[in-house]
């Protein structure tokens, strides 16, 4: 089971920031014991300027050794959040991979945009970094508590009796944080899914003059996010408000306390009533960091619970070697809300066959194509290989599947990239060759000498600066180029005019692989040339 872990990987990170943080503490605690040493050796009756000079000199070589620390760890801090975002960012993506393709396309693309960028943020903020400052609280309340009780044991006992009401606050709070961080997360997924829909309508609404309702349109997504937000921040805001005022009163009570007790009781302070100038900070340190980890406290363990969605079995699925010879569907059924789709269709396809599935739009052609890419899983009948129905299609896992099927539909994807990288779906073991060679199969050849035969070309996939036919042709080689047994081609010559869609058909025709055709227009002259032709 994958699981987020604590700085599992950044051990060595983790020691530095320790061992500094807890230089830098004691450093800050010597410091102001060392100060209210200065004073006292300072004032009558000792005046003791020569020794108060050193203790001075002390004092400040110990704030620069603090400082220097922190400086460090600021350093080591913002390094170990890099690292740790990129880790997170793989679990996410890890969990994302860990989906098979039903899976896969039952969330919008915009909960995984806010996942990876939102997400992440928030669980590196709220969990790793909250982990570094409770390592400093503590280490300060560890040394902080050695000094009080050096100086007053009754000083201390009233410092903790304050500081533990702060444990309160957990039982309060948690629920309604934890509550307001996940809807946060929900929220930000819908933002980014809804702007992201409405965006690609934007010549829609700018052909009907209507940019204004779009407009309208993203703002009021927008507000409805920023009102969640608001909400956590406020709920978080009364948290830190409380928290700081409740600071204010016990730093106060705890200076009553002591100036009370040391006028009537000289004893209980070592070192002299003067040494008030040293407790006073050291019980506020005590006090805040105190409520830091309490305060804290109820945001990590929020977090925690944000984490927990991430988690995923990394057990990686065997791949197991199927040697293709066919492929038989009976008596396949499918419905959707009790509207048959696919009424009792069977067909088998053989190794190096050409089958060609046709039928009207909406007659369940690409249904097939979406139950053979495991898209769909509930449909009746049975699919299985080889004439061996013990290797069913269901129960191979996809990674098996993948191994010998591909598959391309109408809408090719491109990248921003480099026609290579878009060709070989940025795997560096390709040869040069290769690529060359899946150009020519695809009659793209002469179109990469007109660009200078250079293989780092831009493709722009959203200006598009090749054509339909060209595109598609450029998709085609990207599938030849795998060299996978058996293709799946939905719809690829769609929507093309009547030059490209002959020219992909007849080198769908002269390839050496086993293919299934869906078309709902195919030339009549290449129709006769599938070994099958399947009529839905």
């Amino acid at each position: 089971m994958k699981k987020i872990i604590l700085f599992k990987n950044h051990k060595g990170h983790l020691a530095i920031y320790i061992t500094l943080s807890i230089i830098q503490n004691i450093s800050v605690v010597l410091s102001t014991y060392s100060l209210g040493m200065v004073l006292k050796n300072a004032v009558p009756p000792i005046s003791d300027f020569t020794r108060a000079g050193y203790l001075s000199l002390f004092t400040i070589t110990l704030f620069l050794l603090s400082a220097f620390c922190s400086y460090i760890n600021t350093i080591v801090k913002t390094d170990l959040s890099k690292k740790i975002k990129i880790d997170l960012i793989n679990i996410v993506i890890l969990k994302i991979f860990s989906y098979n393709l039903q899976e896969f396309n039952e969330n919008k693309k915009g909960e995984y945009l806010s996942w990876i960028n939102n997400d992440v943020e928030n669980i590196e903020s709220g969990v790793y970094s909250l982990f570094l400052i409770f390592l400093d609280s503590f280490f300060s309340i560890i040394f902080t508590f050695i000094a009080l009780a050096f100086i007053s044991w009754i000083v201390l006992l009233i410092t903790i009796f304050f500081s533990l009401l702060f444990l309160v606050v957990p039982y309060f709070m948690k629920k309604r944080i934890t509550k307001n961080i996940i809807n946060s997360s929900l929220s930000s997924a819908d933002f980014i899914s809804r702007t992201e829909n409405l965006m690609n309508g934007y010549e829609e609404f700018y052909a009907s003059n209507k940019s204004n309702i779009l407009r309208s349109l993203i703002t009021t997504t927008g507000l409805n996010y920023e009102n969640v937000k608001q909400k956590q921040t406020l709920t978080v805001n009364k948290l830190l408000l409380f928290m700081h005022s409740f600071i204010i009163f016990v730093k106060f009570a705890v200076i009553v306390a002591v100036i009370i007790l040391s006028s009537s009781y000289e004893w209980i302070i070592k070192g002299g009533p003067l040494m008030v100038l040293s407790i006073e900070p050291l019980s506020y340190s005590f006090v805040i960091q105190f409520s830091n980890i309490i305060t804290n406290l109820t945001s990590f363990f929020s977090h925690t619970e944000l984490a927990k969605k991430f988690n995923v079995n990394n057990k990686e699925a065997k791949i197991s070697k199927i040697n293709f010879q066919n492929l038989k569907i009976n008596n396949l059924n499918y419905s959707i809300e009790n509207k048959e789709i696919i009424h009792n269709l069977s067909f088998d396809i053989k190794k190096n066959e050409k089958i060609l599935i046709i039928g009207e739009s909406g007659a369940g052609k690409s249904t097939i194509f979406n139950i053979l890419m495991k898209r769909v899983k509930d449909f009746s009948g049975q699919i299985y290989f080889n004439d061996n129905k013990k290797i069913n299609y269901n129960e191979i896992n996809d990674r098996s599947l993948f191994q010998f099927i591909d598959f391309l539909n109408q809408h090719p994807l491109f990248f921003n990239d480099t026609l290579k990288n878009n060709l070989t779906l940025f795997d560096e073991n390709i040869e040069e060759n290769d690529i060359l060679n899946a150009l020519k199969r695809t009659n793209m050849i002469k179109w990469f000498e007109q660009n200078g035969s250079d293989l780092n070309t831009m493709i722009n996939s959203e200006n598009k600066n090749i054509s339909s036919g060209e595109m598609q042709r450029l998709s085609l080689a990207r599938v030849l180029l795998r060299n996978k047994e058996l293709l799946f081609l939905d719809e690829v010559t769609a929507n093309l005019d009547i030059d490209n869609r002959r020219l992909i058909e007849e080198i769908i025709l002269n390839s050496d692989k086993t293919i299934l055709f869906i078309s709902h227009s195919i030339e009549e002259e290449n129709k006769s040339k599938f070994d099958k032709v399947i009529q839905i």
